[in-house]
């Protein structure tokens, strides 16, 4: 006797787009396709080989976040990977590579003190996620300021001296610029 396997395109999940191509661990990515499961834990959905967590999903569509993962590279095309339990993996409509990746960008999302002196001398700690790099630069008025200590989610610094006013904060880590909510105060 013989034991015999189907393969068929009925059963194969299907991406056919997925978006943000580009963002922060806190953002929804939202994979539509079809041949999905409703059932969350059925779904393993990666980056790069870094799990996108599934926060949601339909027949049709996957939200999920990458979170902070403290080793999820920032800046890299990390190409999409869907896995689901009792169907295999997903085929994806995007030829290149560029076009099924997500890539990581730093971002802020608070700071723990909003105001100073004109002197300087202020410790600032800024808080978000994808901070951590070898190559972390902070300006504030297009003023380069000491970095103290960083991490993943933590920026610590200590302001220098401005005239009166509000300023701008960019923090770049390895040359890529970090997205803000809007106002941080």
């Amino acid at each position: 006797d013989k034991a015999y396997f189907i393969f068929s395109t009925c059963s194969t999940p299907l991406v056919r787009s997925f978006s943000p191509q580009q963002g922060n661990g806190d953002e929804m990515i939202s994979i539509e396709g079809s041949g999905f499961t409703n059932v969350t834990e059925d779904i393993r959905v990666t980056f790069g080989g870094f799990t996108c967590q599934v926060m949601e999903a339909s027949n049709d569509r996957i939200g999920c976040k990458m979170g902070g993962n403290p080793l999820v590279p920032i800046g890299q095309y990390l190409p999409l990977s869907l896995q689901i339990k009792g169907q295999g993996s997903a085929l994806l409509l995007q030829r290149h590579t560029l076009q099924r990746s997500f890539v990581l960008l730093p971002h802020i999302a608070s700071m723990d003190i909003s105001r100073g002196s004109i002197m300087g001398g202020t410790s600032v700690k800024l808080y978000g996620n994808g901070l951590s790099d070898d190559d972390v630069n902070v300006l504030i008025a297009g003023q380069s300021i000491q970095v103290l200590k960083y991490n993943y989610s933590s920026i610590s610094l200590i302001t220098t001296a401005m005239a009166e006013g509000v300023k701008e904060i960019q923090v770049k880590v390895k040359g890529i610029g970090a997205d803000c909510i809007d106002n941080i105060t």
